[in-house]
């Protein structure tokens, strides 16, 4: 390109995927940036658990579709109740953590992946360890279903895999706090579409909150954020940062 006087232009949706391994750190803590295409797809694990590298790809296309300026935008948030963290890229996973954590964490893919040459560095951006011991990883789940409404939001739901990582010993945590959250199998997240006109603003992350939990199903819902409404957790005394972080 640079032949024939042509700069490109750096855009963090575009992703070349010069790696090899499991995309879903990436994916899970996507930068603040519009999805604009993914390649060498062919030399990673499907995208999600339990498919192949195809329908993988049918199933992030459309949720995709149904939502094109929100699809796997990172949304963080907390239950301070429960001292929970969540990280939700929409259309994509939710990763809970029963502990807390600030924004600058979760805001870090985990690294699931590799450079071509099979080291595990140096890459161009800041990463976080894929823990093996089980109490130090999130629970995950993965998109099972997208539903556009009529009145202009998205509904997904996200169940939960266990043990499908091959970094996994395929262990339970087994504290007891780390334990109330495996009863959780399914999370709900509804989320109004997204305009496109948000990338001609000064993005932001959203916000989100958790609605209730029933019968082991989490109900989220993401929403703009309010005045002076931070994405980060208020580590006040009143909140002890859990022995994992």
């Amino acid at each position: 390109m640079a032949e024939i006087g042509v700069h490109l232009t750096h855009e963090l949706g575009f992703h070349q995927m010069d790696i090899t391994g499991s995309p879903r750190g990436l994916l899970a803590a996507h930068p603040v940036a519009p999805l604009v295409s993914l390649h060498h797809l062919g030399t990673l694990r499907p995208l999600f658990p339990s498919t192949n590298r195809l329908d993988s790809v049918k199933k992030l296309v459309k949720a995709y579709e149904k939502d094109p300026s929100r699809a796997v935008q990172q949304t963080l948030c907390c239950d301070l109740n429960r001292n929970w963290s969540f990280s939700v890229s929409m259309g994509y996973s939710v990763q809970l953590y029963p502990w807390l954590m600030n924004a600058k964490e979760l805001g870090l893919p985990m690294q699931t992946f590799k450079i071509w040459l099979g080291s595990k560095e140096p890459f161009t951006f800041d990463t976080r360890p894929n823990y093996l011991d089980p109490c130090k990883r999130p629970i995950e789940f993965y998109l099972d279903q997208v539903i556009g409404h009529q009145n202009g939001e998205t509904f997904t739901s996200y169940r939960t895999f266990i043990g499908h990582d091959s970094n996994s010993n395929k262990k339970l945590c087994e504290n007891q706090k780390y334990k109330s959250t495996l009863t959780i199998h399914m999370v709900n997240v509804t989320a109004p579409i997204l305009s496109l006109l948000v990338w001609r603003q000064v993005p932001r992350r959203q916000c989100c909150e958790v609605i209730d939990v029933i019968g082991g199903v989490l109900n989220m819902k993401i929403r703009s954020c309010n005045q002076w409404e931070a994405v980060t957790v208020p580590f006040h005394d009143n909140y002890k940062v859990s022995e994992y972080s």
